[in-house]
């Protein structure tokens, strides 16, 4: 019986401490509903998965700083291309040209236990977007965006293990 008090206390130790290493990361959008492409050709029905990608993205990377908290504040997002009418019934989509590149606006805090390590406001911005290498799929509607963030998390966190995160697509 101790022998398995013994395993049960360690098993527990190891997953506290496992917790305690994980970074808790936070996204908030401040008033989607007023971006750059939240015209009322890009419905809440089109914007909920590209909100809910770059989300999903800045957690995956934020997890890589163990130990850390990181809180993201995203008040603009602009996505590469811009709304077309296109074809006979003037169907609108996405056009990408060169002049139409993607940009982020958002402010950040890194903070370790309570105490804040960095933090800034942040507008990215890729004019060279569509003549770079881009390691996500064509079939991802915001493989840009995530180039774009990847870059800057990479530079500002000194993070190595962005060039080799897992791709995943939406």
């Amino acid at each position: 019986m101790s022998k398995l008090l013994r395993t049960a206390g360690l098993v527990l130790a190891l997953s506290a401490s496992a917790s305690l290493a994980l970074a808790d990361v936070e996204v908030r959008f401040i008033e989607p509903e007023k971006f750059s492409d939240a015209s009322a050709d890009f419905s809440r029905r089109e914007r909920e998965p590209v909100l809910d990608g770059i989300k999903a993205h800045l957690e995956k990377l934020g997890a890589q700083l163990p130990g850390k908290d990181l809180k993201f504040e995203i008040s603009n997002i602009d996505l590469a291309g811009d709304w077309e009418p296109v074809g006979p019934r003037m169907e609108m989509i996405r056009v990408l040209r060169g002049v139409s590149s993607p940009a982020i606006e958002f402010s950040y805090v890194l903070s370790e236990k309570g105490k804040t390590l960095q933090s800034g406001k942040i507008r990215l911005h890729d004019m060279a977007y569509m003549s770079n290498f881009n390691r996500y799929p064509d079939s991802d509607p915001i493989r840009y965006e995530r180039r774009m963030i990847d870059n800057w998390f990479r530079d500002e966190f000194k993070a190595p293990a962005v060039a080799e995160a897992k791709i995943q697509q939406p």
